[in-house]
């Protein structure tokens, strides 16, 4: 079921939702861009195989292309994520929210950028505004809140 787009990227299997650090001051953080290099008018049909995983309760199917790839070190990059029913594939879940953040577990430190999500359509997001600023291991999380209950679907990666 897992699909891999690039060598560098390793899929793993959830490990539970657990905050990320904040910056210690709101000088860190760097604003979002205006230029986009996917846009809204994006289709995930046009961007090739997309990466899969389960959500950590297992309720959602979550497929996420990453424009540009590879990510470059202090390169602004964006996701486009697609979520769906696990049970059923073939619907899409629209009455949910997405809230996306990564991480650099072994520093104890997340990106310095905030990035916004923009809900597409048809349980679509577009994700702007992340950038890793450092080389080594990050972990993407996706935290998907629907009824109240929100599930985190985590992608890991290493930059070199």
């Amino acid at each position: 079921m897992r699909k891999v787009a690039c060598v560098w990227w390793v899929l793993v299997g959830l490990a539970g939702c657990r905050s990320t650090t904040e910056p210690e001051s709101a000088e860190m953080i760097r604003p979002v861009a205006e230029s986009s290099p996917v846009g809204e008018q994006s289709q995930p049909e046009t961007l090739g195989d997309g990466l899969e995983t389960l959500s950590n309760g297992g309720r959602y199917l979550v497929t996420c292309w990453i424009v540009p790839q590879p990510p470059g070190v202090n390169e602004l990059f964006e996701l486009v994520v697609e979520i769906k029913e696990a049970a059923d594939p073939t619907s899409r879940v629209t009455d949910l929210e997405l809230i996306a953040d990564a991480d650099m577990p072994e520093h104890g430190h997340g990106m310095n950028t905030r990035p916004e999500v923009q809900s597409l359509s048809n349980g679509r997001f577009l994700v702007q505004g992340m950038m890793f600023h450092m080389f080594g291991f990050w972990e993407i999380y996706l935290d998907i809140t629907r009824h109240g209950v929100t599930e985190r679907a985590q992608l890991e990666l290493t930059l070199e």
